[in-house]
């Protein structure tokens, strides 16, 4: 057989512990058989294997669900993902797949800042670095923690710093989660143009922005561009990682 075909029997297993795994609730044997194209005989052999394993159990009410040793398995590799090493591959990756300066920002005490900046092929020379932080609005990044962040958290932030009108927050922050992106032509980059996509976790809980930046005028900003659809192919991906679902 050759590598790439695969093993068929692997596949198929997996195609029924995906099943329940997406299912609400605890599925029954008919279910499951009908979600996955298969007979109730051929589907037991398959249940039964996986019981054995720990990756599927089945309750008194004869319903299928997730198993304990899946369970295990799933919590060993989340503990292994750190942000960190996600990012720095995929940040790489980014700025060799679009050629422009990008960053990564976090949330810090008093705000948005980057964490990462590297630079792309035309060098933006405009005292931004690691350790920048960024305002809520005018910036892409501030707008995408403007989106994303709790609430309460930008409200008490809002009110330390005194930066702007509430209802400017508001206005932003259901634009920005309409489209899943932010940009900006100049604003707190003169001259420049910035694209920001949020990162997700497993909860929906924003822990980075990933940006790409570059010269106005040069860098294109609009949804179909090459740009915006790596940039957002690329935090999909993360976020997947991450376990983020929709």
């Amino acid at each position: 057989m050759a590598e790439s075909e695969g093993i068929h029997s692997v596949e198929t297993a997996y195609s029924i512990v995906n099943a329940v795994a997406h299912h609400p609730s605890p599925m029954t044997m008919t279910a499951i058989a009908a979600k996955c194209g298969m007979s109730r005989s051929q589907l037991f052999r398959y249940l039964v294997t996986l019981q054995k394993t720990g990756f599927l159990q089945k309750d008194l009410a004869g319903r299928w669900s997730l198993g304990s040793e899946l369970i295990h398995l799933g919590l060993e590799a989340s503990a292994r993902l750190s942000v960190q090493t996600i990012v720095q591959e995929h940040l790489v990756a980014l700025r060799g797949a679009t050629g422009e300066t990008v960053a990564v920002a976090i949330w810090g005490i008093h705000g948005p800042f980057f964490v990462q900046w590297l630079e792309g092929n035309n060098v933006v020379n405009v005292g931004v670095r690691a350790g920048t932080v960024l305002p809520l609005l005018k910036s892409a990044t501030g707008e995408i923690f403007t989106a994303f962040t709790d609430w309460a958290l930008l409200c008490s932030v809002n009110a330390h710093t005194d930066q702007f009108d509430l209802t400017e927050l508001e206005t932003v922050r259901d634009r920005v989660r309409q489209i899943g992106y932010s940009c900006t032509e100049g604003g707190y980059l003169p001259g420049l143009s910035a694209v920001s996509a949020p990162v997700l976790n497993s909860n929906g809980t924003l822990v980075a922005a990933l940006t790409v930046v570059g010269f106005q005028g040069s860098l294109e900003t609009h949804p179909d561009s090459s740009v915006v659809r790596t940039l957002l192919n690329t935090c999909a991906t993360m976020s997947r990682l991450l376990a983020y679902r929709k």
